[in-house]
């Protein structure tokens, strides 16, 4: 799949703030395991510069990056 498009499936835009502003849990990802979070369908908003899990995803899939406090 090409760079950009892969890039653009897992990154929130103008156009989608309505999905991670309806996100169901917002993740404290670190960037040496984004990798990871993506391949669980964790995504990206480049808006509020925060990883979140879609609606409809298994949360438990994540609970490794769940926040703790704040």
């Amino acid at each position: 799949m090409n760079e950009t498009v892969e890039k653009r499936k897992n990154t929130c835009t103008l156009a989608h703030l309505h999905t991670c502003t309806l996100a169901q849990l917002w993740l404290d990802v670190k960037f040496i395991e984004k990798d990871a979070a993506v391949s669980l369908g964790g995504r990206w908003c480049s808006i509020r510069k925060k990883w979140y899990v879609p609606f409809g995803l298994d949360i438990n899939l994540f609970k490794k990056w769940f926040k703790t406090g704040g």
